[in-house]
């Protein structure tokens, strides 16, 4: 009896643990090229550990992560980097599908109108000796 009841309490155990991780898959393409994917782009869970870049794909693995309420931040150099609020709950295989645009640079910043000022010459003569 000791023994059925030892193996029942392991895999209710083993049960709860498992229903604690849950995997986040996804790909990240770009939106500026008609959905290729994105090599290398950053992928994490902000303000936890939980990290990861995409592969030749665009596809990229989060495991392990623990129900909660989290937000997914996707960076690539040169595009918008995007934040995104999720819900982790239960014991499942969340896929994601994120598009990332080009970075637009607003030009206005970079050239700044610059006022002209009178620049005041002065001149010294020297006396020349004969």
């Amino acid at each position: 009896m000791k023994k059925v009841l030892l193996v029942v309490a392991f895999f209710t155990c083993l049960g709860v643990y498992a229903q604690q991780n849950v995997t986040l898959k996804g790909t990240v393409v770009d939106l500026e090229s008609y959905n290729e994917p994105m090599l290398l782009a950053d992928v994490q869970l902000k303000n936890t550990d939980w990290k990861a870049q995409t592969n030749f794909k665009g596809n990229f693995e989060l495991s392990g992560v623990a129900p909660g309420t989290y937000t997914l931040r996707v960076s690539y150099l040169g595009y918008e980097t995007r934040e995104m609020v999720l819900e982790v709950t239960g014991d499942a295989i969340a896929r994601l599908h994120i598009g990332m645009q080009a970075e637009t640079l607003d030009m206005g910043s970079i050239f700044e109108t610059v006022e002209e000022t009178p620049v005041k010459e002065t001149v010294t003569a020297e006396r020349e000796n004969r």
